[in-house]
């Protein structure tokens, strides 16, 4: 038995370019329902004609990331300061980063990463 799903494109939240296994070549899309998917368009070329469709249809809501570098998303987000702020937690925080690095829980080889949090720093050896 198959079951399809449609969403409307004023769901859609965020478009980011992605890699998938090194090329440029996929997009992950996220929704305001907290789905999300990665598509992979098998070339950079498809990848980024539908990309340019999508922001050709100037959605109202729909924040693209595709130019901006890593650094200069991370400045526009002012996320630092929402997280300096407590608006965010630790979590959320780490996996915005994430994102905005690239990484994704859609490829397995680009999975966040996430630091050790230490808080014994007198000990000579620690138990991990």
């Amino acid at each position: 038995e198959r079951f399809d799903n449609r969403w409307s494109l004023n769901s859609l939240r965020e478009v980011y370019l992605r890699r998938f296994n090194l090329r440029k070549s996929a997009l992950e899309m996220f929704l305001f329902d907290q789905t999300n998917f990665f598509l992979n368009f098998g070339s950079f070329k498809r990848r980024n004609k539908v990309y340019l469709k999508i922001w050709g249809l100037k959605l109202p809501h729909l924040t693209i990331h595709g130019s901006k570098s890593p650094k200069d998303l991370l400045k526009s987000s002012n996320l630092t300061q929402k997280w300096v702020n407590r608006e965010i937690s630790n979590f959320e925080y780490l996996m915005h980063l994430n994102t905005i690095a690239g990484r994704s829980y859609n490829d397995l080889s680009q999975y966040p990463v996430f630091p050790w949090i230490l808080s014994d720093y007198n000990s000579t050896s620690l138990d991990l």
